[in-house]
């Protein structure tokens, strides 16, 4: 069984619509997930250990500051 609790508990954080997104990945990608990176006024990836992977969704001032 693939440990997918850090990484929900880290998407936990986020704002709904791009909790969503995060929550829609596979177990394997959570599992390797090593952070969320979000980037104002455009998307946010997930950093795996060999790459990273775009989601989709923009990344609002109002998504950082409810994440800060």
């Amino acid at each position: 069984m693939v440990d997918t609790a850090q990484f929900d508990r880290a998407a936990a954080l986020l704002p709904e619509k791009l909790r969503a997104e995060a929550l829609f990945l596979v177990p394997a990608l959570k599992a390797g997930a090593e952070e969320l990176r979000l980037y104002g006024g455009r998307g946010f990836r997930v950093v795996l250990g060999d790459g990273s992977l775009s989601l989709r969704g923009e990344v609002t001032r109002a998504d950082l500051e409810e994440v800060v």
